[in-house]
């Protein structure tokens, strides 16, 4: 069996580069920032970036936001990554029950590499893959990955993941402890919610009731 499993959420947590980036676009503007609950709880909700910039309307804020896109996946922001504490425990868990395969959607993957050698993590997976920048071509490469594995759970934080995997034909549990709430990522496809890979990896231990239900794993044989 195949499990693929996003990098940013469930296993790096994102939350640290979305504020350097935040603040690298806010600061260029000359603004202040908001508090970081509140602009965190705005990036999870999807809500347009003008509303943690308080005082600013038109132009202006769209200004800001394409400085912040662009800083979201620069590498500056990305050397704040951390990973999740005590995940190593949780994927070895998952190992047990799967072969384990990282997808990031992040470009810098060498930051993404130092983050999961740091803490110990990156023998868990046994390939790394980048998502495709471009959507059209991210079902195609779902298909790859999968090869043809009738077995394989996609685990997955944000809607470009869960949508590209729901488009090649793949069942999708989302991840809620990355950018993006539950909401976004069932309207987006996921069948099924979990808060964090320990959930994930509690409910294979229990017997995967909610993901034969939604048709990620077969139905348990009965004789």
């Amino acid at each position: 069996m195949k499990l693929i499993i996003e990098c940013e959420g469930p296993v790096v947590d994102v939350q640290p580069v979305y504020w350097a980036a935040y603040g690298e676009a806010i600061e260029k503007a000359g603004l202040a920032r908001t508090d970081p609950a509140d602009f965190w709880r705005h990036i999870r909700l999807g809500s347009p970036l003008g509303r943690v910039v308080r005082g600013v309307v038109g132009p202006r804020v769209r200004d800001i936001e394409t400085h912040f896109n662009a800083a979201v996946v620069a590498e500056a922001a990305w050397r704040e990554a951390v990973a999740r504490e005590d995940l190593l425990s949780t994927l070895r868990r998952l190992q047990s029950q799967a072969e384990c395969i990282l997808l990031a959607t992040s470009p810098q993957r060498e930051c993404i590499q130092k983050t999961l050698n740091g803490a110990g993590l990156s023998d868990c997976f046994t390939t790394m893959h980048k998502l495709f920048s471009e959507p059209s071509r991210r079902a195609d490469q779902f298909r790859a990955i999968v090869d043809g594995d009738p077995r394989v759970a996609v685990a997955a934080a944000s809607e470009a993941v869960v949508r590209a995997a729901a488009d090649s034909g793949v069942v999708v549990a989302g991840i809620t402890n990355g950018s993006c709430i539950a909401r976004r990522l069932t309207s987006a496809g996921a069948e099924v919610c979990f808060g964090d890979l320990e959930e994930l990896a509690d409910e294979f231990e229990s017997g995967a009731v909610e993901l034969r239900r939604c048709g990620l794993l077969p139905q348990a044989m009965t004789f």
